[in-house]
């Protein structure tokens, strides 16, 4: 198989699934890096990009799931059986949990008073308790949703070095041949 035999969705699709991609694993590293931090500046600074990535996540993730929708390009399977089945489901689950790790998100700023910054406050919603037990969650999900992403890279690193499928091209840029 050529360079130009290789289905590939269109640049839209390609853009917003590195761009959902990049913030998850950012919004990760930096609740993971930021826990490590004695309280101070530098500490508050990054929960508040994270805090502003994640705005920026949920605007995306409207973005991709509309343009999924209404624009984006479809292409066929890339495998039958329980393997399609299997990458269907990982996929929708990523979706839902990426939506509720982001709706958590939200809720967990609002419920804090976060202070973005230390320069403008979000106003507060709820008691401590509650707001706990939603930043429990909104790590949970977060945790598990890199898991799943860790498979994810796995399946494509499987079929890309073993059974040499050009699975990850589809989702390259590059040129890229139409169904006929």
């Amino acid at each position: 198989m050529n360079e130009t035999d290789i289905l590939r969705y269109d640049r839209y699709t390609i853009v917003l699934h590195w761009a959902v991609g990049f913030c998850v694993v950012l919004l990760w590293v930096m609740a993971e890096g930021a826990e490590l931090l004695p309280k101070g500046p530098l500490r508050l600074s990054i929960w508040s990009v994270h805090v502003l990535t994640g705005f920026l996540l949920a605007l995306l993730l409207l973005v991709r799931i509309a343009w999924r929708v209404t624009g984006g390009r479809r292409l066929p399977p890339a495998e039958r059986g329980v393997s399609h089945m299997a990458a269907v489901f990982v996929h929708g689950l990523l979706y839902v949990l990426l939506i509720a790790v982001v709706g958590l998100g939200i809720a967990n700023v609002f419920g804090h008073g976060f202070p973005l910054f230390g320069i403008w406050q979000f106003p507060r919603l709820w008691d401590r308790p509650v707001q706990h037990f939603i930043a429990g969650w909104h790590g949970t999900v977060a945790n598990v949703i890199m898991i799943i992403v860790l498979i994810h890279v796995a399946a494509v690193a499987f079929h890309s070095l073993i059974l040499k499928d050009h699975i990850l091209r589809r989702m390259m840029p590059g040129s890229r041949r139409f169904p006929r």
